[in-house]
C-alpha cells in the first residue's frame, strides 16, 4: 500500500469513528425523546434489534476472535426472538409494518462502516459500536419501562433489560481486555 493509499485509508477510518460516535450521541437523545410514547419505542426497540442481528451477522464471518464470533451468535438468537416478539407486538401500527426489515438511515450507516472496516480495526469496531447500540437500547427500554403507555411494550422492555444489560457488560468487558 502506498503512503498516499495509507493516508486515505486512515482519513477514512477517522470518519468513521466520528460518523459512529455521532450516531451514538443521536441514539441517546432519541432514546430520551417520548419515552412513553409506543410508536417512538416500537420503531427505535425494532430498528436496535435489527441493527443488532445484522452487526452481529458480519462479526461472526470477519471477526479473527472466537469471543467475538461467540457473542455475536447469542446476539443474534437473543435479539431474534426480540424482533419476532415486537412484530408481533406492532402489528396493530400498520406504519412500523415496514421496518420490520429495513434499517434507518443511521444505523445503516453504522452497519456500512462496519462493513467496510479493516479486518485488523474489525473487532474494534464492532465491539465500540455494539457498546453504544447496548446503551441506547437501555435507555429506551428502561424509560419506557417506566413511562409507557403500551402494557405488553412495558413487559416486553421489562422483561428484555436483564438481556440488554448483560450483553453491554459483556461487551464492555471485551473492549477492556483488549
Amino acid at each position: 500500500m502506498t503512503d498516499n493509499n495509507k493516508t486515505h485509508s486512515g482519513i477514512r477510518r477517522g470518519i468513521d469513528k466520528a460518523e459512529d460516535a455521532i450516531g451514538a450521541a443521536v441514539g441517546q437523545v432519541t432514546a430520551k425523546l417520548n419515552a412513553g410514547d409506543t410508536y417512538h419505542f416500537a420503531k427505535n426497540a425494532l430498528l436496535g434489534d435489527i441493527y443488532k442481528i445484522e452487526a452481529a451477522r458480519l462479526a461472526v464471518k470477519r471477526s479473527r476472535s472466537a469471543q467475538v464470533q461467540n457473542m455475536s451468535k447469542v446476539i443474534m438468537d437473543v435479539h431474534g426472538r426480540s424482533k419476532n416478539d415486537l412484530s408481533y407486538l406492532v402489528g396493530d401500527i400498520p406504519a412500523l409494518d415496514a421496518l420490520k426489515e429495513e434499517l434507518d438511515e443511521r444505523r445503516q450507516g453504522m452497519l456500512d462502516n462496519l462493513e467496510t472496516a479493516p479486518l485488523d480495526a474489525f473487532d474494534k469496531t464492532y465491539l465500540e459500536q455494539q457498546q453504544a447500540a447496548y446503551e441506547e437500547a437501555i435507555a429506551l427500554y428502561s424509560l419506557y419501562e417506566n413511562a409507557g403507555e403500551n402494557a405488553c411494550m412495558k413487559q416486553h422492555a421489562a422483561a428484555s433489560l436483564p438481556d440488554l444489560r448483560d450483553h453491554l457488560k459483556r461487551l464492555s468487558a471485551m473492549i477492556e481486555a483488549g
